[in-house]
């Protein structure tokens, strides 16, 4: 499998206005910080302290938000994973990636680095990773030793990334998500899928 596999996912490459403002003020802040003397030959720190405040207000917008986004759990034993499932009656996201795909580290990052790792989605789902393209050794539902390469060969997983959307014995649950869709829609694409989950294990029927 090659990178023509992987639908192009097109993620804002720019700050939002009131970052850039914030970098150029800090920018000018920066060039212009040298101390005058107001009328009465006193330094005007109060001025010079509220801009220094204000920048650095303004900056805390520019924290990397990676730093939120955590790792979307790799699949070990799903067998386990189903087990647990059942139990919480909770379906099971299986997130199809590849080491070579881009596109799928953007996802994760954008979207279910953050899922995985809020409470609330915790609560509605099991988050697992499998990489198409790794050797890593996995149990699968059956309880036989696989791997992540071969078990996605067996479903078949032909494009990343892919979202599956699965019970406890590895059964579909709801309409998997192909590619990476349109950006502007994929949190809420992702959002249905799980809820159509959600509904089917909880209901015994289908939501569609």
């Amino acid at each position: 499998m090659g990178e023509q596999h992987c639908q192009i996912l097109h993620l804002p490459k720019t700050l939002p206005w009131d970052q850039y403002a914030a970098s150029q003020h800090l920018r000018t802040v920066t060039d212009t910080s040298r101390f005058r003397l107001d009328r009465n030959g006193q330094y005007n720190f109060v001025m010079r302290l509220s801009v220094l405040l204000r920048v650095l207000v303004a900056l805390t917008a520019l924290t990397p938000t990676l730093a939120q986004t955590g790792e979307v759990p790799p699949a070990q034993n799903l067998r386990d994973d189903g087990a647990i499932a059942t139990q919480k009656r909770l379906p099971i996201l299986l997130f199809y990636t590849a080491s070579y795909c881009r596109y799928c580290d953007a996802v994760k990052a954008e979207f279910l680095g953050h899922m995985a790792i809020d409470p609330a989605y915790q609560a509605r789902a099991l988050f697992r990773e499998v990489r198409i393209d790794s050797s890593t050794p996995l149990v699968d539902f059956d309880a036989n030793t696989t791997t992540h390469h071969h078990f996605a060969d067996q479903r078949p997983i032909t494009l990343v990334p892919t979202v599956e959307f699965v019970d406890g014995s590895g059964q579909y649950l709801a309409t998997p998500m192909i590619g990476a869709s349109i950006p502007d829609f994929y949190g809420a694409y992702l959002d249905r899928g799980i809820e159509n989950a959600l509904v089917k294990i909880r209901s015994g029927r289908d939501p569609s």
